[in-house]
């Protein structure tokens, strides 16, 4: 029984590490054609949104402010909660007049960085639309 929960074990652990090991050379390969910035922030004030297509990121639980929408993670292994830091606030600013709408909203930029892989992302948002992400970039 010992012998045989051994071996159980050994193939567990053998799998992990080989699964750990491909998802990190994936990530690797990965970071290989990422352009490279000089001023992340920079970078981000002055990012031209027409010229990128946006990103999905998956999004993740923040149980230590119950926090959905907020928490997004890392697309390259070990996928950890990018690091957010606010560039520019929004603000929505709807003027109705004489029953015509004028939208004065201005856009928010934020920065997400992986501080694993030292990438980021340029999130941005103008209502009404959603929130989007453009990158990653090192």
């Amino acid at each position: 029984m010992k012998e045989k929960f051994k071996k159980i074990l050994f193939f567990t652990l053998t799998v992990g590490l080989v699964v750990s090991v491909a998802l990190t050379i994936k990530s690797l390969l990965l970071l290989r054609i990422i352009p490279d910035v000089e001023d992340k922030t920079q970078f981000a004030k002055n990012f031209n949104y027409q010229e990128w297509i946006a990103t999905e990121l998956d999004k993740c639980i923040d149980w230590s402010d119950l926090l959905y929408a907020s928490c997004v993670k890392s697309p390259l292994f070990p996928y950890k909660k990018l690091e957010i830091k606010q560039i520019k606030q929004d603000v929505v600013n709807i003027i109705y007049e004489k029953g015509k709408e004028t939208n004065l909203s201005t856009e928010g930029i934020w920065l997400l960085t992986d501080p694993v892989w030292n990438i980021f992302f340029v999130a941005r948002s103008k209502y009404p639309e959603s929130l989007k992400y453009y990158g990653p970039y090192r």
